[in-house]
């Protein structure tokens, strides 16, 4: 559970190295987001020596055929892999980005769960995101049964309903029990040895123009009027966060809250009329502006919408930019070439949260969060993407936040 950007991948291989020469393991299965299969399969194969197959290799014939095995976490989960996944008796198993194994309910926990195994290594930099229940999700999959159940667990060690806060009668004793199955290595901890370069957050509260501030009021009463009460809550926060994305993808709030009858016709043609005022959004003339000042540096931006990737590739590309998009949708070859054109000739890599994990940037210095996400720990993996071992120069972190609105108050908080 190192910090992200110390090298969990190389420590990973430094394992499995050692588990085969001793003899401790033979058969080892990697199992790791789409993304990260090809970074996996390079590691291991120009660091340690170890040829692993990957199921798209000319010479992978089915997942029970090989010993050295990395597959991704998606693919594991159909019936026919899984089933030939479950046949094999595995020494190793080997999960990356451990994190999204968190709920217990999912089929790729219960694939985890189920595979028969001597050895599990479980790799996250955020083993808690949101509460107890996650971590003990996580340490059920190492060691079954050590904290009890569920309810046991959640009674003893667990201070409030939400399970947000340890009970400070058991935190040593938590603390205990981890120690003997959690490695956490924190950047604090190996600057001695490592030098890290600082980190500079730039946060920006923008003023929207008088047309974006109506059309955000506009559509917050809209949703207020329609949902009375305690039912507004998670919808307008969803949409408030649409909606200050951009101008793009309010367009598309738009239209789907007129197909779901949240607005007539007549209101949906005032917005729409209202929205297509804005030629370009007050976030964009100020990422624009971030970037002409750093004209030859690379940027990766960071935004939650496609709709917004999308209109932010049109507008750096028509300022002369040569940009990129990382996004889901993307097969793994997609992505690979996506990022050695980042790394070669692109100053611009724009990402959904599909390039906030596992990827290496440390070729490139500035980070914009364009939209923030609600969760910390996600920030904290995007600005790991740059802020890791091997990045030369000093990070520059640039947050974009309208003023008033549900961006600025998440980053407040």
């Amino acid at each position: 559970a190192d910090e992200v950007g110390l090298g969990k991948t190389i420590e990973a291989g430094i394992l499995i190295k050692e588990f085969l020469i001793t003899g401790l393991a033979k058969k080892i299965l990697i199992l790791a987001p789409p993304s990260l299969i090809y970074q996996w399969q390079d590691e291991l194969e120009s660091k340690f020596n170890l040829s692993f197959t990957k199921k798209d290799d000319p010479s992978f014939i089915d997942a029970s055929s090989h010993e050295l095995l990395i597959f991704s976490h998606s693919g594991a989960v159909y019936e026919n892999q899984k089933r030939l996944l479950m046949n094999v008796d595995w020494d190793m198993v080997v999960i990356d980005e451990a994190h999204s194994l968190k709920n217990p309910e999912t089929l790729k926990y219960k694939l985890v769960k189920s595979l028969s195994k001597k050895y599990i290594l479980l790799l996250t930099a955020t083993p808690i995101q949101n509460n107890l229940l996650e971590l003990f999700s996580l340490i059920d999959l190492i060691r079954p049964g050590m904290l009890g159940t569920k309810t046991q667990f959640k009674n003893k060690y667990a201070d409030d309903p939400a399970m947000r806060k340890v009970n400070p009668l058991f935190k040593d004793d938590l603390q205990d029990i981890l120690s003997k199955l959690m490695v956490r290595t924190t950047r604090q901890q190996v600057k001695k040895y490592i030098k890290f370069t600082d980190r500079n957050p730039v946060t920006k509260i923008l003023t929207p123009t008088e047309n974006e501030t109506l059309l955000y009021n506009r559509i917050t009463d809209k949703i207020r009027e329609l949902f009375e009460g305690s039912n507004v809550g998670i919808f307008l926060m969803n949409t408030q966060k649409y909606i200050s994305s951009s101008t793009s993808s309010t367009k598309l709030a738009l239209k789907r809250m007129y197909e779901n009858k949240l607005l007539d016709t007549n209101e949906f043609q005032e917005l729409l009329t209202l929205a297509n005022k804005i030629k370009i959004d007050t976030k964009t003339k100020e990422l624009l502006n971030i970037i002409k000042l750093q004209k030859n540096e690379k940027f990766l931006i960071f935004t939650e919408y496609r709709s917004t990737q999308n209109y932010l590739y049109e507008i750096l590309t028509k300022n002369g930019y040569f940009v990129e998009i990382f996004n889901g949708s993307m097969n793994l070859q997609e992505r690979q070439e996506v990022v050695q054109r980042f790394k070669n000739n692109a100053q611009i890599l724009i990402a959904t949260s599909a390039g906030g994990e596992g990827q290496n940037f440390q070729f490139c210095n500035n980070i914009v969060n364009y939209d923030l996400p609600w969760n910390p720990m996600k920030v904290e993996q995007r600005i790991g993407r740059v802020h890791r071992i091997g990045q030369l120069k000093d990070v520059n972190v640039f947050n974009l936040a309208y003023q008033k609105t549900i961006d600025a108050y998440i980053l407040e908080l």
